[in-house]
């Protein structure tokens, strides 16, 4: 479901505005749903904030059976090799359909591949949905340094409520670091969402009470408030709320979760769910650039017909990628950790 909201938000609703599309469906959901509900961004970011919700939740799972190097190894292969080749086919498709000159440098291609870009200004983005792995990566560091906490079930208790002061620090100091480190401290708007995932894994293996759970729920409430009030106050509008997104995907999640032994396995959506880190990655350097290049070439031919052709494109591109990347990027992580896992 999150990455069919971003799927959507991307390829419908900031897709129609951009190119200045009226798409009948686009028209009726936001109206007849998005803005009723104030979800922001046609529901991207409630996508983006049940992503953030699922990491948290099996990263607390799997790392309290890891040791540090098999943390580190997994998340490393787990995330890095479909990005360097989406970052590769992002210059591609950028030079060969879109037709725009390429201004980036090797050193620039470089800090892309590891996300270092993010803090070096002048900024070069090559694949534009990479922000969010700032925010994934930062997350994993924080919680291989406190790892230990989670190795002691006593102790994983105090590893969410850190990652909430953490958060309010970097995002209240955030205007002193210089511009290289801001992306870092920006990132630490969304850490919260991530520390309530962590938070329902802990109660699932009964680390944390649920008075806790709940204590915990309304701090990180707070702070995700006040980081939106401090970095991005556009979005606490009522009609158009970051906040507002970020509790409906607890909710959504929460009664999932409550759940998780009732919900059958649907086929279509479970090949979605395995793909979709691929997915994230492929439809904004495959399926946008497409989808743009295919309606401005030949608006006559109408957006429903560049959708299905940059769907089709995004498909293809996942299916090879998926198969040939990171399938192979988490055999390798198995087979290089497979003896260090409790």
């Amino acid at each position: 479901m999150a990455v069919l909201l971003v799927l959507w938000d991307h390829f419908v609703g900031q897709a129609t505005e951009w190119l200045k599309v009226a798409f009948y469906p686009a028209q009726f959901i936001k109206l007849k749903v998005f803005e009723p509900l104030a979800i922001t961004q046609s529901g991207g970011f409630l996508g983006v904030c049940l992503f953030f919700l699922i990491s948290g939740y099996i990263i607390a799972g799997v790392s309290a059976r890891e040791d540090m190097r098999t943390f580190a190894i997994r998340r490393f292969l787990r995330i890095f090799p479909p990005l360097i080749v989406a970052t590769v086919t992002s210059i591609a498709m950028r030079s060969w359909l879109a037709s725009e000159p390429l201004t980036a440098t090797a050193a620039d291609i470089l800090r892309n591949f590891f996300l270092v870009n993010y803090f070096h200004h002048p900024q070069v983005i090559l694949v534009g949905v990479a922000w969010s792995l700032v925010i994934e990566v930062t997350f994993y560091l924080l919680v291989l340094v406190t790892l230990p906490l989670l190795h002691r079930q006593h102790l994983s208790i105090y590893l969410p409520f850190t990652l909430l002061v953490l958060s309010v620090l970097f995002v209240h100091f955030n205007a002193a670091f210089g511009p290289g480190f801001q992306a870092f401290a920006v990132s630490f708007l969304y850490i919260p969402i991530l520390s309530i995932g962590v938070t329902f894994a802990l109660l699932e293996r009964g680390a944390l009470s649920v008075r806790t759970f709940m204590i915990h729920g309304a701090l990180a409430a707070g702070v995700f408030m006040y980081a939106t009030w401090r970095i991005y106050p556009q979005f606490l509008q009522p009609a158009d709320s970051y906040p507002v997104s970020a509790l409906m995907a607890t909710v959504i999640f929460g009664i999932t979760w409550a759940n998780r032994s009732r919900i059958r396995p649907i086929r279509a959506l479970t090949l979605v769910a395995v793909t979709s880190y691929s997915l994230y990655l492929f439809h904004d350097v495959v399926g946008w650039t497409v989808l743009r290049t295919t309606y401005q070439s030949d608006p006559g031919a109408g957006f429903l017909s560049a959708l299905t052709i940059a769907v089709a494109a995004t498909t293809v591109a996942v299916v090879i990628v998926y198969n040939l990347v990171e399938r192979p990027s988490r055999w390798l992580a198995t087979r290089l950790t497979r003896n260090r896992v409790r």
